[in-house]
């Protein structure tokens, strides 16, 4: 039975909830070791990729974790705008932590993406039907001049 006091307010012990610091996550954007998020950091200064680019959207995760699945946006969606790549990420329960894991996720399909068009050369559609029709034309030349070229002159 909770205790009174004269003026009838509950004066029970009251818990102090203050949240758990690690030193390095006070100056650091995700609650990672500092050398995971310099790592990042590095390899989107190699690639050329800046926050502005990005658009972080935060949706529920729609998946097991009761109250706290319902109540807060843990999934991170994010959008590259230059390349239109999306990823999304809801493995870990932290919004912060999932914020880190959508970001090295995209690194990682933006240099696949770069390693793929790095072997050949880019062609738009345009492009890709010149190459074609003049590659038909080579071909066409090719079989005249072979036959043309059988042909005794008279």
């Amino acid at each position: 039975m909770a205790l009174l006091s004269a003026n009838n307010w509950y004066s029970g012990a009251k818990r102090m909830e203050k949240p758990i610091s690690f030193g390095y996550m006070s100056e650091h954007r995700f609650q990672v070791r500092p050398e995971k998020e310099e790592e990042l950091n590095r390899m989107m200064a190699d690639l050329k990729l800046s926050e502005t680019d990005i658009e972080e959207t935060f949706l529920l995760p729609g998946t097991k974790g009761g109250q706290n699945a319902n109540k807060n946006a843990t999934k991170v969606r994010l959008l590259h705008k230059p390349t239109g790549i999306q990823v999304s990420c809801k493995k870990s329960r932290s919004q912060n932590l999932n914020r880190f894991l959508a970001r090295r996720l995209l690194v990682q399909k933006i240099q696949s993406m770069q390693n793929q068009f790095s072997d050949r050369p880019f062609q738009s559609d345009t492009e890709k039907v010149v190459a074609k029709i003049r590659k038909q034309k080579a071909k066409q030349r090719k079989r005249h001049l072979q036959k043309h070229a059988t042909e005794p002159n008279e």
